[in-house]
């Protein structure tokens, strides 16, 4: 009886890690095939070139000495922002942060200091409460947008219907293969999602939308998720991926860094899905809802199914010590040789943290 258990189970874990990995995505790609040519597909082509009416460029910074004033001068160039306020909000910085933003000379750049360290969200939530402007670009200090990157996301904004929110393409400075790999794939399924209407994440380095359709982040979650899932939940908005506004970002090189990352945003993105339960309705959201399961829960699980799967098949060898011993050498092997496999890893136990820290109500407020 529990032979017959144990093939069960690993038939069913198999089972859903095709269906994750090969099943969903070919059929979302199928899906943004079908309906690539009806009117509210992203493109590149057909460009109107427009400009904000009005906008406001949203900077958090915490201790960001080196990297603000070369992020500020990269807002400056971006095309058509000529006429937008850029507004640096410092959380609790305790460098030269908020000095070095003082000393800018361009009389669009509008500093804002918080004394107390309270999140990335939180001081968005600040910055955005004294904008005045039409329109908000919420991006990273560490981020660099292309100069064509705010007329792309606002043509693509003004061009399809219904449009919440705009976020762009992260081009990361030397992936390694796996991960080169890694987000050609997430790119490409983020971009099929966006053609269906389904979907629920963008990067945080550049989110466009309109000021009056931003809702208050929680200060415990992030705004790459919240944002496009409130706009769905609360307004019945679509979020639109483009692929041609390039946002070139750094990836972690550090094994601990790359966990940390990963336990952080995987803790603050449970903790978002959870407070929006209904959108797991299929019901009511039936494509979201699919996304959600497919992209993201199951997705999420996949390091968890592949241990347990691990243990099963070490169970029919009956873990005898030959075989355990010849796999014991070729994942240390790989491990201490091959750098890609300590990316994988920090990437797959930092999943498995953020998991824990989400079920033990441990998630974090700082970035």
């Amino acid at each position: 009886m529990i032979a017959v258990f144990k093939s069960m189970l690993m038939i069913s874990i198999i089972f859903i890690l095709i269906y994750t990995w090969i099943v969903y995505p070919g059929t979302m790609f199928v899906l943004a095939k079908l309906r690539k040519n009806q009117p509210f597909t992203v493109s590149a082509k057909g460009s109107i070139h427009q400009s904000p009416s009005s906008l406001t460029i949203i900077i958090p910074a915490h201790n960001c000495e080196t990297t603000i004033a070369k992020k500020i001068l990269n807002c400056l160039s971006l095309r058509h922002s000529e006429s937008s306020k850029i507004i640096v909000i410092s959380d609790g910085s305790s460098d030269r942060t908020c000095d070095i933003v003082r000393q800018s000379t361009s009389n669009q750049v509008e500093l804002i200091e918080l004394k107390e360290r309270s999140g990335k969200s939180h001081a968005q939530n600040v910055a955005i409460e004294q904008a005045v402007s039409d329109f908000i670009l919420l991006t990273d200090v560490d981020s660099d947008l292309r100069e064509d990157a705010l007329e792309i996301l606002f043509d693509a904004y003004m061009k399809y219907p219904r449009t919440g929110c705009v976020g762009g393409k992260i081009s990361f400075n030397r992936p390694n293969l796996l991960q080169r790999l890694y987000w050609r794939f997430e790119n490409g399924l983020r971009s099929a999602e966006s053609i269906a209407g389904s979907l629920v994440s963008i990067s945080g380095a550049a989110i466009l939308m309109k000021r009056e359709h931003f809702k208050l982040l929680d200060k415990d979650t992030g705004d790459d998720m919240v944002i496009p899932l409130d706009l769905k939940l609360d307004q019945g908005l679509r979020s639109i991926y483009t692929d041609t506004a390039i946002v070139n970002d750094q990836l972690a090189s550090k094994s601990m860094d790359i966990f940390n990352s990963r336990r952080r945003i995987t803790s603050r993105n449970c903790l978002a899905i959870s407070r929006r339960k209904r959108l797991l309705n299929p019901l009511r959201f039936p494509l979201t809802s699919i996304t959600l399961l497919s992209h993201k829960l199951l997705r999420w699980l996949t390091p968890i199914f592949g241990i347990i799967l691990a243990v099963l098949v070490l169970t029919k060898i009956e873990w005898q010590p030959l075989p355990v011993a010849g796999i014991a050498v070729i994942v240390l092997f790989a491990y201490l040789f091959i750098p890609q496999v300590k990316v994988f890893l920090a990437e797959t136990f930092g999943l498995i943290a953020g998991i824990a820290d989400f079920i033990r109500g441990r998630t974090p407020t700082y970035y």
